[in-house]
């Protein structure tokens, strides 16, 4: 494994991460705070940090 900031930079991969303070993440928590699919019979109204996956793209 190797961090990023140790990868030469013409072999990094760019990304573009989500960011956390948008209005869109909020209703990405939400989202995963209350699921409807059918397998979720009650909502939870709660949510674990590592339940919130942050969406991650490469960059065009």
């Amino acid at each position: 494994m190797r961090v990023a900031a140790d990868v030469p930079a013409s072999e990094r991969v760019n990304l573009e991460v989500l960011r956390t303070d948008t209005a869109t993440f909020d209703a990405l928590v939400e989202s995963r705070r209350n699921r409807a699919e059918e397998w979720f019979k009650q909502p939870a109204g709660r949510i674990e940090v590592c339940n919130v996956p942050i969406p991650v793209r490469t960059a065009r």
